[in-house]
This record gives C-alpha cells, sequence and structure tokens, in this order.
C-alpha cells in the first residue's frame, strides 16, 4: 500500500488530502485527511508502522513547523506538538 499525503491546488493552496493506493488492485481511495495542510513535506514510515509526515510548506505559503502521525491501523493523524525548530531541508 502507498500513502499519498498533501500536495498544492492553485486554488486552494496547501492540501490536507491522504489517499491510499494498492498495487495489487491498482484501486485509490481516500483516506482520513491530515490536521494541517501541507506540500514539499516528508513522510517517513517508523519502525513501529507509524507514518510521521513533518515539514513542509503551510498555509500562507509558510514553512510549516508542525508534524503528525499517521496510525495505518486506525487510517487517522494525531498532531505532534508544534515544534520551533523543524528542520527545512
Amino acid at each position: 500500500i502507498v500513502l499519498v499525503t498533501g500536495g498544492e491546488d492553485a486554488r486552494v493552496g496547501p492540501l490536507n488530502t491522504s489517499e491510499l493506493y494498492d498495487p495489487s488492485t491498482n484501486m485509490w481511495t481516500t483516506d482520513s485527511s491530515m490536521h494541517f495542510g501541507r506540500f514539499f513535506h516528508t513522510a517517513s514510515v517508523l519502525i513501529n508502522g507509524n507514518v510521521l509526515v513533518a515539514g513542509g510548506v503551510s498555509d500562507e505559503y509558510h514553512i510549516a513547523n508542525t508534524a503528525e502521525f499517521y496510525n495505518p491501523s486506525t487510517e487517522n493523524y494525531m498532531p505532534i506538538d508544534k515544534t520551533k525548530n523543524l528542520p527545512s531541508s
């Protein structure tokens, strides 16, 4: 399964959308939304299977200082307290 998060729409700005792609069925499904819209962010699978989605560009095109965990078992996002010095590159 491939998790695709966020992105940018020129009409609305950063997106908080989340979709899952299953290559075995060639099907896309809409998943729960992130708490924060973002693009140019990172998504890293952690040892416990959760995904850390962090940084990127957020509303008003500022560097995002937000992060959240995605839990594939519950298909939900949990925001992490805002960070002051989240890496930007």
